[in-house]
């Protein structure tokens, strides 16, 4: 039987064969993890070479103004794309939901990982949640601050 399955004590059930790439898939998973520490550390190293460029001109020339480079300019969200799956977390939700979770859900609704969540999917979130406050439709619950919770007005459904 090629689709048997092998079962053994506190492991998932595997098929054969699948053994292999679930190794390949943890190398690979690994491989990730070390490229993106070597890159952070990189850009560590770029941004310390960028200070003491910048130091060595101040040196040189200390009525030097150093503009910052132009920032890329961000996309705005579409239309609903944030406030939707928003909304749609809160009536799902069986309690209340903090703006991280939110912020997962919105990612999950445009197909991204949300294994680590991105300060601009939180603003996202956060602004979305701020209007949705200031229209009636979701209130904050609990503490201010970076576990804020939220839910859906009493009077909405």
């Amino acid at each position: 039987m090629a689709l048997a399955q092998k079962t053994l004590a506190g492991v998932a059930p595997t098929f054969y064969g699948m053994s292999k790439a679930i190794d390949e898939l943890r190398k690979r998973r690994s491989a990730l993890h070390a490229e993106i520490a070597e890159t952070e550390v990189s850009l560590q190293g770029l941004l310390m070479s960028l200070t003491h460029i910048e130091a060595t001109l101040r040196l040189l020339e200390p009525e030097i103004t150093l503009k910052p480079p132009p920032k890329a300019k961000q996309k705005r969200a579409a239309r609903g794309s944030v406030s939707r799956p928003v909304l749609s977390a809160l009536r799902i939700a069986k309690g209340p939901v903090t703006t991280r979770d939110l912020a997962k859900a919105v990612l999950l609704s445009k197909g991204l990982p949300a294994v680590r969540v991105s300060t601009r999917a939180l603003d996202q979130a956060r602004y979305a949640l701020k209007d949705l406050r200031a229209r009636g439709i979701v209130v904050a619950v609990g503490n201010e601050g970076p576990v804020q919770t939220w839910a859906l007005a009493p009077d909405v459904d």
